[in-house]
């Protein structure tokens, strides 16, 4: 498993909207990023954040091509998407599946 963070070589992470009572942070991972096995962290404290409002993602199948917002899906028993988790300011994003290499965008809506 590998563990990417913000300073992570082909991540990026953007401020999208300032000062709007929240933040939204666009969080990009490299198309290496693994679905399954690799997770991502990110300092929401470096946002002016501790916590999230919640965290919306899509993949893409080839970069800048098809983009797929993940969902429940009958043949996995519901285990496509992701996980979140908050500790000390850094929230860890986990995709379960799919267990392909895919560029991950997260949209994260923070306090």
């Amino acid at each position: 498993m590998t563990v990417l963070t913000q300073a992570t070589a082909g991540v990026s992470v953007v401020e999208m909207i300032p000062n709007v009572g929240f933040k939204q942070i666009l969080v990009r991972t490299p198309v290496t990023f693994v679905g399954g096995t690799d997770s991502i962290t990110v300092d929401l404290s470096a946002y002016g954040c501790t916590n999230i409002i919640g965290v919306s993602a899509f993949l893409e199948t080839t970069t800048g091509s098809v983009t797929i917002c993940p969902a429940v899906h009958a043949a996995t028993g519901g285990a496509t998407g992701f996980t979140t988790a908050v500790a000390s300011s850094v929230l860890t994003l986990t995709p379960l599946l799919p267990a392909t290499t895919c560029k991950w965008n997260f949209i994260i809506y923070a306090y």
